[in-house]
């Protein structure tokens, strides 16, 4: 995982990150929801059984995630901006970050994404985005916990 990876290691040696997906294929715009609703942008809605971003939705689509999702839609509301804005401008403001790949479709989603430019969030949502948003397990866990569920498979096979 980034977070526990690679961010501690940038910022002691001076190197610059390049985030990609930083919306985490839109996970981050509010769209999806808790009670396995959606709304019709949401690609993870329907997908085939051997699609491989079932694995992603598998662990990302989790309690963690709405949390994080909750307050993100909450302080956008409070700051007048969209979930989307305020992700980009928190994820830009992590440090050395010199960048992030955006992946809008449409140009509404290109004019929402470069909203988050002239977003001066306070002090109040980004450190409630920094506190919500610590990950409840890493990469390694999960590679783990995968690994340990096929191999009882196999027993039990």
């Amino acid at each position: 995982d980034i977070e526990t990876e690679v961010m501690g290691a940038a910022e002691l040696y001076g190197m610059g990150i390049l985030a990609w997906s930083p919306l985490a294929f839109g996970l981050l715009s509010g769209k999806y929801r808790p009670d396995g609703s959606s709304d019709e942008r949401a690609r993870m809605v329907g997908l085939e059984e051997s699609d491989f971003l079932n694995a992603w939705k598998a662990r990302y689509l989790n309690e963690h995630s709405f949390r994080v999702i909750d307050t993100l839609c909450e302080e956008s509301e409070r700051l007048q901006t969209t979930p989307v804005a305020l992700a980009l401008r928190w994820v830009l403001d992590q440090p050395n970050l010199t960048s992030a790949i955006i992946g809008p479709r449409t140009v509404e989603q290109l004019e929402g994404n470069l909203a988050a430019l002239d977003l001066e969030p306070d002090e109040q949502a980004m450190e409630r985005l920094e506190a919500i948003s610590v990950p409840a397990e890493t990469y390694l866990d999960f590679m783990q916990g995968n690994h340990f569920m096929r191999r009882m498979a196999d027993l039990e096979d």
